[in-house]
């Protein structure tokens, strides 16, 4: 790939910049993919943003995987392995499974199982999982059975729980994957496997008992605290609770016991919700002004695209998923100008008011043109 790239002007440089060569301690060029099986990483909206490659044959020293590194077109917490082609299947079924690896995801891929996204080893971040509540609010976490798979499966848990949603955890058995698991039985057995999924508490709480953990009292009671610790991040006060009075049933508590003992771990969590907590004002405060930033640069946007130039309008409608306005408003109106586009109409305010159903937002997008927002 090197003596590719030198025959091109400039390209060395970009290769670099992005990760497709890299740079040893002597200032000598290396191909950092050579030897691998490569799996491109797509974009939300589909373009090759990334490349992961896979050892072929073992060597000393050798990472058995290398990912581009982070670059101006690759940001890992905004990309998630295979949202681009699992989104419309996602939210038609109404929930996304999660697993580890690339090729888990591809063998149940190409077994017409689609709702699926990869973590690709490594623990979800916040940015991937505000990601995927743009698309559903229910997740089945499917990672390995092994020490090390239940501790990305809770790390998970706690970066999805901070955005709301509803988790369940599945299981396959001992010394299966998916990949492994689809390819010798069918499709029809593996959703029979993922429809015994668990809310994310009560395999935790299982996990704990299975290996013993709280068959000693003093143990049991740290157990305990440590199942009561994910719920801090819920801020949703009727699921706190009625997750509190599974617990309690399960280990012959009073719910009013655990309650206290959630309080004193709210107090202790600085990424507990807000309503929770008093000592943590000036993060809320950092994050107003934040969304108010994004908000206008939706509305920049907006009276961009209305100024009706097609290839303004085309070269947007390329860069950006409709799904990354994050406005409902801002999203119903894009999506509108755009398939004004696709139908070659025209762009322009009055086009776009004929197509708008709900009164409020039509007096919004009025107010947006006539510079109301400037």
């Amino acid at each position: 790939m090197y003596n590719y790239l030198l025959r091109k002007p400039g390209a060395v440089e970009k290769a670099l910049k992005i990760g497709l060569i890299g740079k040893n301690d002597y200032g000598s060029y290396y191909d950092r993919f050579a030897g691998r099986i490569i799996f491109p990483i797509f974009s939300t909206n589909g373009r090759v943003v990334a490349f992961a490659g896979r050892i072929l044959e073992k060597a000393e020293n050798t990472g058995k995987y290398v990912n581009s590194p982070e670059s101006v077109i690759y940001s890992k917490s905004k990309v998630l392995y295979g949202l681009s082609h699992g989104k419309e299947e996602i939210r038609r079924s109404g929930h996304a499974l999660v697993v580890e690896g690339y090729m888990d995801l591809i063998s149940l891929n190409q077994n017409g199982i689609k709702n699926v996204i990869a973590v690709s080893g490594t623990a979800l971040t916040d940015g991937q999982a505000l990601l995927l509540s743009r698309y559903t609010k229910d997740v089945i976490l499917l990672f390995d059975s092994d020490t090390a798979g239940v501790k990305a499966s809770v790390r998970s848990v706690e970066i999805l729980l901070k955005k709301s949603l509803n988790i369940k955890i599945a299981s396959l058995p001992a010394g299966e994957d998916p990949d492994s698991y689809i390819n010798a039985h069918s499709k029809d057995d593996f959703l029979h496997q993922m429809q015994s999924a668990v809310n994310f508490l009560e395999y935790q709480a299982k996990y704990y008992e299975d290996n013993g953990s709280l068959k000693d009292p003093m143990q049991s009671a740290g157990v305990i605290r440590e199942l009561l610790r994910p719920l801090a991040l819920i801020d949703d006060e009727i699921k706190q609770s009625r997750l509190i009075s599974m617990l309690a049933e399960r280990f012959k508590l009073s719910e009013r016991l655990l309650q206290d003992e959630l309080q004193i771990v709210l107090r202790k969590t600085e990424s507990a919700p807000e309503h929770a907590r008093e000592f943590n004002r000036e993060q809320v405060k950092e994050a107003k002004p934040a969304a108010k930033r994004r908000n206008q640069f939706e509305i920049y946007l907006i009276k961009t695209l209305l100024e009706g130039e097609p290839e303004i309008i085309s070269y947007v409608q390329r860069h950006i998923d409709i799904d990354e306005v994050q406005d409902e408003r801002h999203r119903t109106i894009v999506q509108e100008l755009f398939t004004l586009n696709d139908t070659d109409q025209d762009v322009g305010l009055s086009s776009l008011v004929n197509m708008l159903t709900e009164p409020e937002i039509v007096e919004y997008v009025t107010g947006l043109a006539l510079d109301e927002y400037s």
